[in-house]
């Protein structure tokens, strides 16, 4: 295979990666690594996108965290998932090495969006399924279902509605500002429907909330006086669609055997916070928050600790970030986000409106929108199939902007 053949390939596998990672974290890692040998063999020269050194600094944050924190070759090795998930962090290079320009980057992001609505799909699917063993087994549905939420193709529920989440927010960024002449609207219509009810049913409040304020940030840019039936809208959905109003009524009143996940998360960054206090500069190890937990959980907290108490990680990019790697690991990665979030809102504001570049600047910064607000309730981006779409759309956003663009 020639080196030009090589490069075209380099191409088509950044993109499968992109796009498969949506679906299977299995697919989009293995599609990722043939385009990163594909992207030696054909000598392509490899391109940085701007968030690469803050980047790199939280990858060195995260080892000097590892070796410093650890006290034993075990401890290193607990390490080794976050060490690993490094690699995930190629995509963007990959991506912005391979693709030409907005076009490229613009198919990537709408097959990305199209792709995860296969997983809702099957999501729509497993629901029905849940909600005939619920009937079968003569149980209430909210009971059986809020720890048996639904997931997609996906490994857990929370990944599926952060992926889900991301893909709805290109989608109606697309309907929103891409010019008439770029956009059919009936598909990307019927795939965001797709997306919201998958969401919906998926039952994860802070989704809820994420995605709402990541809509109300297009809406807002789109029409303004759109935002009345929106609000109206969603607060009739509230008020009139039972399981809905009781699954927010929930973050306040949990019903009986179910998780105060309220009480649960606050207790959880307050043991966070015990952690940053003690060790500001490199946390307590990558890995080793569940393990030192109990050092730093509250006097005041319920003990012993509430056996349907995850504490894995603490629920909170900002907390856990901190906690586990500390201070500087959780700025550069606020760096990399809001760096980004700020050179994308500069480029809009030099755009023209007919532009075709705005729908996809837009995408990605309702996209870092949401992420950071469902971020204050879940270490979503930990997740490798939702950590590589958010890069991903960073990545098409820098595209997006880079020079030459020729429309």
């Amino acid at each position: 295979m020639t080196r030009d053949q090589l490069a075209t390939w380099a191409v088509y596998l950044s993109f499968g990666a992109a796009v498969a990672g949506t679906i299977s974290i299995a697919a989009g890692q293995i599609l990722l690594g043939a385009a990163i040998i594909a992207i030696v063999g054909s000598r392509t020269r490899l391109q940085f996108p701007p968030i690469w050194p803050a980047v790199a600094v939280f990858m060195i944050w995260t080892l000097l965290s590892a070796g410093v924190a650890g006290t034993s070759a075990g401890d290193y090795l607990f390490a080794w998932p976050q060490v690993k998930k490094f690699f995930v962090f190629l995509l963007p290079v990959v991506i912005y090495s391979t693709l030409a320009g907005y076009r490229e980057a613009q198919r990537l992001l709408l097959a990305a969006a199209a792709m995860a609505c296969v997983s809702a799909a099957w999501g729509w699917v497993q629901f029905g399924l849940k909600f005939r063993a619920a009937r079968q087994l003569g149980v209430g549905f909210s009971d059986y279902y809020v720890a048996n939420q639904i997931t997609g193709t996906l490994s857990h529920w929370m990944t599926f509605s952060g992926v889900t989440m991301i893909a709805l927010m290109i989608l109606l960024a697309y309907i929103f500002f891409a010019e008439e002449m770029y956009k059919p609207l009936g598909p990307p219509v019927l795939l965001s429907a797709i997306l919201f009810v998958a969401l919906v049913l998926a039952y994860v409040r802070n989704m809820w909330l994420a995605a709402g304020v990541g809509i109300v940030f297009l809406v807002w840019f789109w029409s303004r006086w759109a935002l009345v039936p929106l609000l109206v809208g969603a607060l009739a959905a509230v008020l009139l669609v039972t399981p809905i109003r009781e699954r927010l009524i929930s973050v306040y009143r949990p019903a009986p055997n179910v998780i105060d996940s309220r009480t649960h998360r606050e207790y959880l960054r307050l043991t966070g916070y015990r952690m940053i206090t003690a060790n500001p500069l490199l946390g307590v190890g990558p890995q080793r928050v569940k393990g030192r937990f109990l050092e730093y959980y509250p006097p005041e907290a319920p003990h012993p600790v509430p056996s349907n108490w995850y504490y894995d990680h603490l629920h909170n990019i900002y907390v856990h970030y901190a906690a586990e790697r500390g201070i500087p690991a959780l700025l550069a990665l606020l760096v990399m986000i809001l760096g980004s979030a700020v050179h994308f809102t500069r480029a809009l504001a030099r755009l023209p409106i007919e532009d075709p570049r705005r729908w996809v600047l837009f995408a990605s910064l309702a996209v870092i929108v949401s992420a950071l607000v469902s971020g204050w309730w879940e270490f979503n981006l930990n997740d490798s199939e939702v950590l590589g779409f958010f890069l991903a759309v960073i990545a098409c956003g820098y595209k997006t902007t880079q020079e030459p663009f020729d429309v």
